[in-house]
């Protein structure tokens, strides 16, 4: 349902969705904008009075299944971020761990057996190339289709 709200910060009305009684946003998108632009620690949209607030902090953002995290211009780090401004946690961790930026020939690779945001590093990540990467992953799938061969064949002899 839509209703037109005032923008907490300058009063500008808009139109807004009310989800539960209350408006998914405070503010409009130019003060938006503005607090982006201006470096902002505390994005508006990460704060209790958002219905989607988790009480985690800065909420969970995921691509592709993998963990964002934000980081901001002052950050070491900051150089790898996507045009958003996040960057994924797994190669996060590993540049921590490296105490340097990771080139973009670099990929992060989680070992077999491990999720996607089983970020724990060097026990679940692995630092690779990108044709060192494909050669495990094609590895990989090979063993995979070999087990699943194995698997039918002994319910096929059975």
């Amino acid at each position: 349902m839509l209703k037109e709200v005032a923008c907490e910060r300058c009063g500008f009305i808009r139109k807004v969705t009310i989800r539960d009684g209350v408006p998914i946003s405070r503010i409009c998108k130019k003060c938006h904008a503005h607090d982006l632009a201006s470096g902002r620690k505390e994005h508006p949209e990460w704060s209790p009075g958002n219905p989607n607030w988790k009480g985690k902090g800065k909420g969970n953002h995921y691509e592709r299944g993998y963990k964002l995290v934000k980081l901001y211009s002052g950050d070491p780090f900051y150089q790898m971020v996507n045009n958003k401004g996040f960057v994924r946690e797994h190669r996060l961790v590993v540049a921590k761990a490296l105490g340097r930026c990771l080139q973009l020939g670099e990929v992060v690779h989680h070992k077999a057996g491990y999720a996607k945001d089983d970020n724990r590093y060097p026990e679940t990540l692995q630092l690779n190339t990108v044709d060192g990467h494909n050669t495990i992953t094609a590895m990989r799938n090979k063993i995979d289709a070999l087990e699943r061969r194995i698997k039918d064949l002994l319910e096929k002899n059975k």
